[in-house]
């Protein structure tokens, strides 16, 4: 849904546009914080509009921004982004901490919000439990647990099935009852896996699989989703609440994100083999200005003062008459145009892409 939003985003260029990011501060007490850091932003925002535009553009902006006083900042996000520009707002409650940010300019500050969104991990987490399985969407450290139709999942005798029969009297006749019970807890995963399964679709996000050794012995041998589950943590986690959760989990989740820098380190070299690879700006600029990249990767402080023709980008801090347009960072402009051509972006520490110019390009062909 994120990504989406930044696309929208992305759209509005050439017009008056204002981003406030708030960090939200959590633990008792700190809502009062987030209010007054929000009420401090609204006030610099209202100054900063009027300032840039002038109150002839500024009257929309300054009608939305009003509207956002009182507004009450759930400790359950990371961040709050406000969005604003003479035709349109959007909130949005990030699952990112970023810098307390008050911008106006023609277009919308994204850069370190995309690049957030990218570094931050995004999984599953499945706690199992003999009569209860509970499922959580994670963002970095913060975890939502899915409540719908399908999870929580509650153990019942629904699960039975054709796996035995009771008399009138309610004493098991067929099999032995450990064999039924077996049976019914088998159904019981089969099925939450069954419907996991509906989550996992148009995204790679891994799972995380909480849950002592005989209740993953029983789900790891009903599960269609192995190839997904980034870990086992073995223990009883069944009543933890959602902090007490996220200390457990968290910590595997970094470990899992670090053996990923290292793989996007090995697709490098194995596209480069391929000659699927390209670096430097001015390459980089030309094939996502052909459509032709599939993995953008950007290390996370890269910026660029360039002038920009039609047909490439020249790095350059000098004036330069054949060049069309002069941009402060044209990293920026170049992960925009990635991003509207269904390009993925990866961004990497400070260093990792030194020997290729700081930025470099996986191909499409």
């Amino acid at each position: 849904m994120l990504k989406d939003d930044i696309k929208q985003l992305m759209a509005y260029t050439d017009k008056p546009c204002l981003t406030i990011i708030i960090p939200v501060s959590h633990g008792f007490g700190n809502d009062k914080y987030n209010d007054t850091l929000l009420k401090k932003a609204i006030a610099e925002g209202k100054e900063m509009i009027l300032g840039k535009f002038g109150s002839k553009y500024a009257m929309a902006l300054l009608t939305y921004l009003e509207g956002v006083e009182g507004y009450s900042i759930s400790q359950d996000t990371g961040g709050l982004g406000i969005f604003i520009s003479n035709d349109f707002i959007e909130i949005i409650e990030l699952p990112v901490t970023l810098v307390y940010t008050v911008n106006a300019g023609n277009e919308f500050d994204l850069r370190e919000l995309i690049y957030e969104l990218d570094r931050v991990e995004h999984y599953f987490a499945l706690v199992l439990d003999a009569d209860l399985i509970r499922l959580f969407n994670g963002t970095g450290n913060i975890l939502k647990e899915i409540k719908d139709s399908h999870f929580p999942k509650k153990y019942t005798d629904e699960f039975e099935h054709e796996h035995g029969h009771r008399q009138e009297t309610g004493v098991i006749t067929g099999p032995e009852k450990s064999t039924i019970v077996e049976n019914r807890m088998r159904s019981f995963f089969k099925v939450a896996d069954r419907d996991l399964g509906q989550y996992l679709q148009n995204n790679n996000y891994p799972i995380f699989v909480l849950g002592a050794d005989k209740t993953e012995g029983y789900f790891m041998g009903e599960s269609h989703h192995k190839e997904r589950i980034a870990t086992v943590i073995h223990g009883s986690y069944g009543n933890f609440t959602l902090p007490e959760l996220s200390k457990i989990i968290y910590p595997k989740v970094q470990e899992y994100s670090t053996k990923n820098q290292q793989k996007t380190l090995d697709q490098i070299e194995d596209s480069i083999n391929k000659n699927l690879f390209t670096s430097n700006l001015t390459n980089v600029w030309n094939a996502v200005a052909e459509g032709n990249c599939r993995v953008l990767l950007v290390e996370k402080g890269f910026r660029q003062k360039a002038h920009i023709s039609r047909d490439n980008v020249t790095i350059s801090e000098d004036d330069d008459n054949s060049c069309e347009i002069e941009v402060d960072d044209a990293v920026d402009v170049l992960i925009r145009q990635a991003l509207k051509k269904n390009s993925e972006i990866i961004f990497l520490d400070n260093g990792k892409l030194a020997k290729f110019g700081q930025v470099g390009l996986i191909k499409r062909y």
